[in-house]
């Protein structure tokens, strides 16, 4: 700030009333930058301060007055037709219609919206109905074909449809990088995935009920965040894009094995896979992974050979009720964040957890913990809810620095421990 600044600055400031100004403009811009209107647009109407809101949420189903330079609108019990495109303010970025699902006519929305949600709408597109400034979609109950009426979006990124299960025909969507399809579950070809809803120019794919058979080489190669949550059919080279860096596999349980996944992969999410994991099934690049489990998963768990969780792996997540023994080396020294099964049934040998771990979620004991089990390495313990066990201080390394035990736990905390435990 320099000396002419400085002084008008300070002249301003040392103003009582210009001072008193300020921050009562302040206090109100605080107290109102949200309001809630539940009863009716009365009290949007006549609410004094409503100049000073950058968010408001109408939770009223009644005709919208009152409305200037919001940023974000939030209209959950909204459903009226939109008559004009002096509906809604022209400031608006973001706009949330919860309940709305009345036919919007061509240019009615404003052409400042960024971010649309859409929610209970479910009405057949047509061109103009969505602003070219959208760069984010979201409509959960659509499903109607698309025809051409995103294609003309070129500013859309991101892409969600909940219920949507057309088939999507050539050119029927933008160059979006985020697709997220929860219903999707026609086959793929080289033809449909590349040249229509798969576009070259993807990031992120998430089919959560995809469950058709992949070929190799038929998503794009620009995919590196790929969520597969229904997929259930072997896996075959090339068929998982080769940049890939985030995959979630959460029903697969067929085979794994050497070139089923990129060297680009860093975080795997696998669940209810029950087979035997070898070694050199998973890439050396891998430095998160979290194996998950279901209900049934108990009866029939996946089982580990030793070297089989790659070297590379600095977080680890093992399966929630995880009944097979843990042996001494299946973990390797590389891990750094641990989080054991919650039920587990075993006794922890020692050694079990390497000397590398900092951060270590442990499981329901069913005994108290020996000394010598938890490497000296660690700073930060945390105890699974449910952990019903005395705890005894020599068995907890100089080196942790927090504790996080369950809000119920019922036993005396040692006086040495009282500073490093929290609930």
């Amino acid at each position: 700030m320099d000396n002419k600044n400085e002084k008008l600055f300070f002249s301003v400031w040392r103003n009582k009333f210009l001072l008193n100004e300020i921050q009562r403009h302040h206090r109100l811009y605080i107290e109102n930058k949200i309001i809630r209107i539940y009863k009716s647009m009365d009290q949007l109407r006549y609410h004094p301060h409503r100049r000073y809101a950058t968010e408001i949420i109408i939770d009223v189903n009644e005709p919208l007055h009152a409305l200037h330079s919001l940023k974000e609108l939030d209209l959950p019990m909204f459903n009226q037709e939109i008559l004009d495109i002096q509906t809604f303010p022209h400031s608006i970025k973001s706009l949330f219609l919860n309940n709305f699902n009345q036919v919007i006519k061509p240019n009615v929305l404003p052409p400042s919206i960024t971010n649309l949600v859409l929610t209970s709408y479910n009405h057949p597109p047509s061109d103009g109905v969505f602003p070219e400034s959208v760069t984010s979609l979201r409509m959960n109950n659509f499903n109607h074909p698309l025809s051409n009426s995103l294609a003309k979006l070129h500013s859309l990124k991101t892409l969600y449809l909940q219920e949507f299960n057309q088939v999507i025909k050539p050119n029927e969507l933008p160059s979006i990088t985020n697709l997220s399809l929860s219903h999707y579950n026609h086959p793929l070809s080289d033809e449909i995935s590349i040249e229509t809803c798969l576009t070259p120019s993807i990031e992120t794919l998430k089919l959560l009920g995809f469950n058709q058979v992949i070929k190799p080489n038929v998503l794009p190669p620009s995919i590196t965040n790929l969520v597969l949550t229904a997929y259930n059919h072997p896996l075959e080279p090339h068929v998982i894009p080769p940049n890939v860096k985030k995959l979630h596999l959460t029903s697969y349980n067929c085979n794994l094995g050497k070139h089923l996944f990129p060297n680009t992969l860093q975080h795997l999410v696998i669940s209810n896979h029950s087979k035997e994991l070898l070694e050199h099934d998973l890439p050396s690049s891998i430095t998160e992974l979290h194996f998950d489990s279901n209900i049934g998963y108990s009866f029939n768990p996946i089982r580990f050979q030793t070297n089989s969780i790659p070297p590379s792996v600095k977080k680890l997540i093992l399966p929630d009720n995880h009944s097979q023994p843990l042996q001494v080396g299946t973990i390797p020294n590389s891990v750094v964040d641990l989080e054991l099964p919650i039920i587990y049934s075993h006794p922890l040998q020692v050694g079990t957890i390497p000397n590398s771990v900092t951060y270590l979620t442990l499981p329901l004991l069913s005994s108290p913990l020996q000394v010598g089990l938890l490497p000296e390495s660690l700073t930060k313990l945390t105890f699974s809810k449910g952990f019903d066990q005395p705890i005894d201080p020599a068995t907890i390394p100089q080196s942790v620095t927090q504790i996080l035990l369950p809000r119920y736990y019922r036993y005396p905390i040692p006086n040495s421990l009282l500073n490093i435990i929290k609930t």
